[in-house]
């Protein structure tokens, strides 16, 4: 944002606004004349600091309070710092927060009213009030190096949060008195009112998973899962959240001409299970998913020698509840994945020797075993058999889940291995994919369902398709999209078939960033019968370089189908979108076949037409195969199921049309990203071609 877009009063946009009846120097203070100087003389930037003086007089139930706020008040801070260290050092803690800590001070403005100071700053939407901060403006501006990553699956080879993929934003789980910190307040015999939270973690969960899945936690929900673990051994997190930033030495610093900073030693991802170091009857768990934060002991070097004196006080590893909620992740995999597993768990180990001490009722001596009546039948696809009942914990005796048993650890173990990337379990189907690939190959219409930039902007203004984006959803909130599209991530499409159109003649179009996930959701539509749909060649790339608009409102999906399906087809789609379609979408560059032609060649397959070969020539060794030819049966013949498969076009859409049919087929395919196309611009050595 422009420094001047910061300031910039949209007069227009305000006038439909309640607040439009105050005038500015009512809050602002300043003068109402031409000069400039004059006018902002005595000008206050912020008059929400004061809240019960300036929002007060219309928000009686809010505003006097507002001071109480987490927010505001940072009082988290104090609470562990303080124990960290003794009463004579908190001036020189204090002082040092005066420096690092108290930009991130919210006040009513900054969230309704522009972002926060610690970000920047900067009016959204030109001084308009917003009763709802925005998602991506306030709250994750602030909580974004660890909130905002984990929930939009910003961390390469992690998902985002299901949250998240349910277009659920920060306000559909955090409720405005928790913002506010009135549903916490005390009142006390003299009439005055004090806050009831000091840290973030105090007094009831809000929110709480209970909140929307009351009927599916602990006993008596009928999975066999929760019922064994009840409500008090494990936190929610503890088996449906996936890896999450740990931080470790924080450095407060300050620069020549006096501008605070601070650094870390260094961050990594990892997911640990430890000893619940917050028991209370309100967070009863035994076990729960501990995060390091990046406390230090020199931490104020810079304001006093040995200020936290008292720094064993607390653990390092502490309470966490990372916002990367997956239903699948790989600790529900089988019960084996935990039980007697020691991967997973904060073990010795994993502890830096100077820390062991302050994290003692954190640490996890070791894995904790199976109860003695464990049954289960891990079979990928199997249905929970009923009639087998998981133990409860007094049927476990003394093997009883969560038990630790002693153990000798060694020095030298090495940390656990980050978490692999998560997918669905395996769904068999009885399913042959056969006809209905090779009934889709030779209907591929005129153009091979590819569509330019300026054609579909034409078709949006006289008669608009379907628009599916189908890149991730931290895509579609930092880039923005198309207005009018709807957005739901390629490995979920098979499961988000009610958001699509009923009518399988009803025109669709596809996009992606640059074209690969766009062609291969295309496919994946046609061979299950959707009779009109394209791709955006180049993706959203190619439209905003034609200077096309993209739009960022946040925006709610709603039902249109679902189209009726065989329902073997849908989950052999849901299978291949998640577990067979490959990490990077099955697309490969230039540079690295180049090197495989070199080191161990895969097998050649293009798909262009006679002509283009002709005119333009071929990779040396390729076998030509049209792509509406593809699936035939002879042509299946020639492929090998021993060797590795790239298949290239002009451009990279045909290669990966038929990739996506090859690999539902059984075979290892990848697709020659950019085609036959880029490998000529770097100057890779082609065979024939009149055109050479």
């Amino acid at each position: 944002m422009e420094v001047w877009e910061k300031v910039l009063v949209d007069i227009g946009a305000i006038q439909g606004d309640v607040h439009s009846a105050i005038s500015c120097i009512d809050c602002h203070s300043g003068q109402n004349v031409a000069d400039k100087d004059a006018a902002h003389e005595g000008l206050i930037h912020d008059p929400s600091r004061d809240a019960e003086a300036t929002c007060g007089s219309c928000h009686p139930d809010i505003a006097p309070y507002q001071a109480l706020s987490l927010h505001n008040s940072l009082a988290g801070y104090d609470t562990v710092l303080y124990q960290r260290s003794s009463p004579e050092n908190h001036p020189a803690i204090e002082e040092g927060q005066s420096y690092h800590c108290d930009s991130c001070h919210t006040t009513c403005g900054q969230c309704h009213v522009s972002q926060p100071e610690s970000v920047g700053g900067g009016l959204v939407g030109g001084h308009v009030f917003n009763r709802t901060p925005s998602m991506s403006r306030q709250c994750t501006a602030c909580h974004g190096s660890r909130i905002k990553n984990e929930y939009y699956g910003a961390h390469e080879g992690l998902t985002a949060d299901v949250h998240l993929r349910a277009r659920m934003p920060c306000t559909a789980c955090h409720t405005g008195s928790e913002m506010h910190g009135t549903d916490a307040l005390i009142l006390n015999e003299d009439g005055t009112v004090t806050a009831g939270r000091d840290h973030r973690y105090d007094g009831p969960q809000t929110p709480s998973c209970e909140s929307c899945h009351q009927d599916v936690v602990g006993i008596g929900s009928g999975n066999p899962y929760h019922e064994a673990h009840g409500t008090e051994i494990l936190s929610c997190q503890v088996c449906h959240s996936i890896s999450y930033i740990n931080c470790y030495d924080c450095h407060l610093e300050r620069t020549e001409d006096d501008q605070a900073y601070f650094r870390l030693a260094h961050e990594e991802l990892g997911f640990f299970i430890g000893r619940n170091p917050r028991r209370s009857a309100d967070r009863p768990y035994r076990f729960v998913p501990v995060r390091h934060v990046p406390d230090y002991p020199d931490l104020f070097r810079l304001y006093g020698d040995n200020v936290l004196d008292q720094f064993d006080n607390l653990p390092t590893w502490t309470f966490a509840t990372p916002h990367n909620i997956q239903r699948n992740t790989p600790q529900t995999e089988s019960c084996e994945t935990c039980h007697n597993n020691d991967r997973w768990f904060l073990t010795p180990d994993k502890v830096r020797p100077q820390e062991l001490h302050a994290n003692e009722r954190v640490i996890v001596p070791s894995a904790p075993p199976l109860p003695q009546e464990y049954r289960y039948l891990p079979v990928p696809g199997q249905a929970w058999d009923t009639s087998i009942v998981p133990p409860t914990i007094e049927d476990a005796g003394s093997s009883q889940v969560g038990e630790e048993r002693p153990t000798e650890v060694s020095p030298t173990a090495v940390p656990p291995t980050p978490a692999p990337v998560v997918t669905a379990p395996t769904v068999q189907t009885s399913l042959d994919i056969l006809p209905y690939v090779q009934a889709w190959a030779p209907a591929i219409p005129d153009g091979f369902g590819s569509i330019a930039a300026d054609k579909l902007l034409t078709e949006l203004i006289e008669a608009p398709p379907f628009l599916l984006d189908v890149r991730e959803v931290s895509e579609w909130i930092e880039v923005g999209y198309i207005e009018g599209a709807i957005n739901v991530p390629l490995r979920e499409l098979a499961r988000s078939l009610d958001l699509l159109p009923a009518d399988l003649d009803a025109p669709i179009v596809t996009y992606c960033a640059k074209g690969a996930r766009g062609a291969i959701a295309m496919s994946v539509l046609q061979i299950m019968g959707y009779r009109n749909v394209r791709n955006l060649a180049g993706g959203i790339s190619a439209w905003t370089e034609a200077g096309n608009p993209v739009v960022t409102d946040e925006v709610t999906f709603v039902t249109v189908g679902p189209a009726e399906f065989d329902p073997d087809l849908v989950t052999f789609m849901d299978h291949y979108l998640v577990n067979v379609l490959p990490e990077g979408w099955g697309q490969i560059k230039p540079e690295d076949l180049n090197v495989e032609l070199t080191e161990d060649p895969p097998f050649l397959l293009d798909v262009r037409q006679p002509n283009e070969v002709e005119d333009v020539g071929y990779i040396a060794g390729a076998v030509m195969v049209p792509l509406r030819e593809i699936v035939t049966t002879a042509s299946l013949e020639l492929y090998p199921l021993d060797q590795p498969i790239v298949v290239y076009c002009k451009s990279g859409h045909r290669g990966t049309m038929a990739m996506v049919a090859l690999q539902m087929l059984g075979y290892n395919v990848r697709s020659l990203a950019g085609g036959i196309s880029a490998w000529i611009a770097e100057e890779y050595p082609v065979e024939g071609g009149s055109s050479s």
